[in-house]
């Protein structure tokens, strides 16, 4: 069974990338940049340049702009968001992306046709949804992204859930590679967000 989001979570949607379009037409980053070090080099760490790479959930973020700039080729990104996408394509439609409008939980791509996965706090979100069947949104989520990844192919989750309660949704599909924790306050005695690697099970 597809899980959609409600008509409620889609009309905020709506409503904010409008509103951040109107606020920032450069486009919104969320949590962390493809600049920052530890992103980058999670990103060059488990992908290569010629990977099929998709992110989940891209809202106005210019993550997938910036991979195209390194050089990275084959780049898909998703949100069930019109107005994420119609921001992308008037921000970053120079660029050989294919931004589409899509709902995580029924991926419109064949099996095990991506090599890469990346996320940010696009799995956080549907933490706050209603599952169905006794399962998570996330868990969800992560069975579909299980089909159309490649067995082997890595998925990256940059994520404000702790180690504990992310795993959770991934056990029986996916491995966990690595974790790095994130603090921008040494004193702090929270992490800001975690960076995950996961591997999909063949």
């Amino acid at each position: 069974m597809t899980i959609r989001v409600s008509e409620f979570d889609l009309r905020y949607w709506e409503h904010r990338h409008t509103e951040d379009h109107e606020r920032r037409p450069e486009g919104f980053e969320w949590l962390a940049s493809y600049g920052t070090s530890v992103v980058h080099d999670a990103v060059n760490r488990h992908f290569q340049k010629d990977d099929v790479i998709l992110e989940l959930g891209c809202g106005t973020s210019g993550l997938m702009h910036d991979l195209a700039q390194d050089g990275f080729s084959r780049l898909k990104a998703i949100d069930y968001s019109q107005a994420a996408i119609d921001t992308q394509n008037s921000i970053h439609g120079d660029a050989d992306i294919d931004f589409r409008c899509m709902d995580v939980s029924n991926l419109e791509f064949e099996n095990s046709s991506i090599d890469g996965i990346i996320d940010k706090s696009t799995l956080d979100s549907l933490d706050c949804c209603v599952g169905v069947d006794d399962q998570s949104a996330a868990r969800r989520a992560v069975q579909e992204a299980y089909r159309v990844l490649r067995p082997r192919g890595r998925w990256i989750v940059i994520s404000l859930r702790d180690p504990k309660r992310r795993v959770e949704d991934f056990e029986g599909l996916f491995r966990l590679v690595d974790v790095v924790e994130v603090r921008t306050n040494d004193a702090s005695p929270c992490a800001d967000y975690f960076v995950y690697c996961f591997e999909r099970e063949a």
